[in-house]
C-alpha cells in the first residue's frame, strides 16, 4: 500500500467540514447562460499522473553525482533528491533565483532543450574548492559576470552533472546529454511557453555546510514519448496484463459477426431498353462459372452457385488469390455499384 498522504483523523475532519459547508466544494457556480473560456492546447497537470521512474532516475543521478563530484573536488559532498515535480515553465522560472547560472542543455535522441540551473552559492563552492580553498569563500551579494576561470569550472561541474545523469537514464533509455549553451535568457533559449509543463528534478548539495541547490529541468513534451517507461508499472505485470487482454480480445473478435457478399450476375443494356423496363420483363443473363464471396469488399473465396436442403447456397471452391484475382473475376471489380446478395450461413 502507498504511503498516506491524510491520516484518518484529517480525513474525517475534511469530510465533517464539506457536509457541514465550512470547506468550500466548488470555485463558484455559474450563472445560468454563463461561458467560461477554456484552453483545449493547455496541458493539465493534474491529467499526467505521476512518474515514479523519474524520481528513480533521480535518485541514481544523486548517488552517481556524490561520486563524480568527490573526482573533481575530492570532497565527498553530501547530495539529497527531492520528488521530481510536474509544474509549469512560468512556476519553474520564478522558483529559480535571478543570480543562478543557467545553461540549456538537449537530451538526444529526445526532442526540445531542458537546462540545468545551479544556485551562485554552489557555484561560489565549486570554484572555491576546485582551487585549494578551504569552503569559506562567499559569492558577493548582486548579479555579476563569472571570470573566464569560473566558467571553466562551472563547465567542469555541469558536465559532472550531466555525466551522472546520463548514467542514471541508461537503466531506462539511452540518453545523450550535452550543453547547448550558456542561457541569458532562458525561456528564448528554450523556446518554451509559460503554461508548458516541465518535469524538475532538484537536488540539494552541501559541501561541509556550504549548501546550494542544482535543478535539472526537461519539458514534458520531451519525456512524454518515454513516459510508459516511467510509470512504475513492474514488466512482469505488464506482461500478464498483456496476455490476459490478447486473449479477451481474440475471444470477442471470434464472436464477432461479419456479413458475407457476392455479387452474382453483372449484364450489360441499352439506355433505351432500360427506360423501356416495366414489372414482369425478363432480362436474360448468364450466370457465371464462379462467384467471389467476400467481406466488406475484401475478396475471400471462389464459389459455385447452387442448392443445399432447398436452400439456396454457395460451395467455396477456393481461397482467393490476390495475384490472380484481378484476371479470373474481373467482372466482379464492380460489384459496389450493382444488387448484392446477401448470404447467411448456407442460405443465399
Amino acid at each position: 500500500m502507498g504511503e498516506e498522504i491524510l491520516s484518518r483523523d484529517e480525513l474525517d475532519a475534511l469530510m465533517d467540514g464539506v457536509k457541514s459547508g465550512d470547506i468550500a466544494t466548488e470555485a463558484g457556480a455559474m450563472a445560468p447562460g454563463e461561458v467560461r473560456a477554456h484552453d483545449f492546447a493547455r496541458r493539465d497537470r493534474s491529467l499526467q499522473g505521476r512518474l515514479p521512474g523519474l524520481d528513480q532516475i533521480l535518485e541514481r543521478a544523486a548517488r552517481q553525482l556524490r561520486d563524480n563530484y568527490y573526482r573533481m573536488l575530492r570532497r565527498r559532498p553530501e547530495i539529497a533528491s527531492d520528488t521530481v515535480r510536474v509544474e509549469t515553465f512560468e512556476e519553474c522560472l520564478n522558483a529559480i533565483p535571478p543570480t543562478a547560472s543557467v545553461h540549456v542543455v538537449r537530451a538526444k535522441p529526445l526532442r526540445g532543450n531542458g537546462f540545468v540551473a545551479i544556485d551562485s552559492a554552489l557555484v561560489s563552492t565549486f570554484v572555491d574548492f576546485f582551487f585549494g580553498g578551504a569552503g569559506g569563500a562567499r559569492r558577493p551579494g548582486g548579479s555579476r559576470e563569472l571570470t573566464q576561470g569560473e566558467q571553466r569550472v562551472v563547465q567542469i561541474a555541469l558536465r559532472e552533472a550531466l555525466s551522472a545523469f546520463t548514467a542514471a537514464w541508461a537503466p531506462v533509455t539511452q540518453l545523450e546529454l550535452e550543453i547547448a549553451g550558456h542561457a541569458a535568457n532562458l525561456q528564448y533559449a528554450t523556446l518554451h511557453a509559460s503554461r508548458d509543463l516541465v518535469c524538475t528534478s532538484r537536488l540539494t548539495i552541501t559541501f561541509d555546510g556550504n549548501e546550494g541547490e542544482l535543478r535539472f529541468v526537461l519539458p514534458y513534451a520531451t519525456v512524454e514519448p518515454v513516459r510508459h517507461l516511467l510509470d512504475g508499472s513492474p514488466k512482469a505485470e505488464r506482461a500478464e496484463g498483456d496476455e490476459r487482454f490478447t486473449a479477451s480480445l481474440r475471444d470477442d473478435v471470434l464472436d464477432a459477426e461479419i456479413e458475407l457478399s457476392s455479387n452474382l450476375v453483372e449484364t450489360r443494356i441499352r439506355i433505351g431498353d432500360f427506360l423501356k423496363l416495366r414489372p414482369g420483363d425478363v432480362i436474360p443473363v448468364d450466370l457465371p462459372e464462379l462467384i467471389t464471396l467476400g467481406a466488406d469488399e475484401i475478396p475471400l473465396f471462389h464459389a459455385r452457385v447452387g442448392t443445399a436442403g432447398g436452400n439456396n447456397a454457395l460451395r467455396l471452391v477456393e481461397p482467393v488469390r490476390p495475384k490472380g484475382f484481378g484476371a479470373r473475376d474481373a467482372g466482379n471489380e464492380a460489384e459496389s455499384a450493382h444488387p448484392k446478395s446477401r448470404v447467411s450461413n448456407t442460405r443465399h
